[in-house]
């Protein structure tokens, strides 16, 4: 399977964090330290600030850019039941997840279609996160979300799935890519350099 890859230059007008005399290292919650950054206009493309959104969850509650961290990094990845590479590389993201949720990264994926091209539901949802049959060794905890409007799918002009979006502290979106499995190192090297 085909990766593709954009590479963007992340400027330094990320998130920022205050000095602190008693945290020299900046290791504190960055909290009110947290300047924004620049980005384009609201969109979906790469440089532009990543939309409000708002999809239900697998209880079919409604779920907006509320749950993303305060500066925080954000990979969204959407997927859909019928999708071998979706399923292939969630696990990988549960394990990215794992390593980065304590540094503010956070994945937020939202499927679209079940596993017959149906638009995604709730029953899709509780399958996915319970580990999809046993596709996935275990549970997943990061949020997964539904679009059953395929609305991000229309608004990336998405022609393939899985499609993975970075967006950055500023909530810019810095990366992008198709595919199943990544190149060594990506998405990890890329999350990790914002971090």
């Amino acid at each position: 399977m085909r990766w593709t890859t954009f590479a963007v230059a992340v400027t330094a007008a990320g998130c920022l964090r205050a000095t602190d005399p008693k945290d020299p290292a900046g290791d504190a919650d960055a909290g009110p330290g947290c300047t924004p950054g620049e980005c384009g206009t609201l969109g979906y493309e790469l440089g532009n600030k990543f939309p409000p959104f708002e999809f239900p969850d697998c209880n079919n509650l409604p779920v907006t850019e509320g749950i993303l961290p305060e500066c925080g990094v954000t990979l969204f990845n959407i997927a859909a039941g019928w999708c071998q590479p979706c399923i292939e590389e969630t696990p990988g993201f549960q394990e990215l997840y794992d390593a980065h949720q304590l540094e503010r990264f956070i994945v937020v994926q939202v499927l679209v279609q079940d596993e017959n091209t149906q638009p995604a539901g709730p029953t899709l949802c509780a399958e996915w996160t319970g580990g999809f049959g046993g596709e996935f060794p275990d549970p997943l905890t990061f949020p997964v979300l539904i679009d059953p409007g395929q609305i991000l799918r229309d608004s990336f002009d998405i022609s393939q799935l899985p499609t993975n979006v970075v967006v950055d502290q500023s909530g810019c979106v810095v990366a992008s890519w198709i595919g199943g499995a990544p190149p060594a190192g990506e998405p990890a090297d890329t999350i990790e350099g914002l971090l």
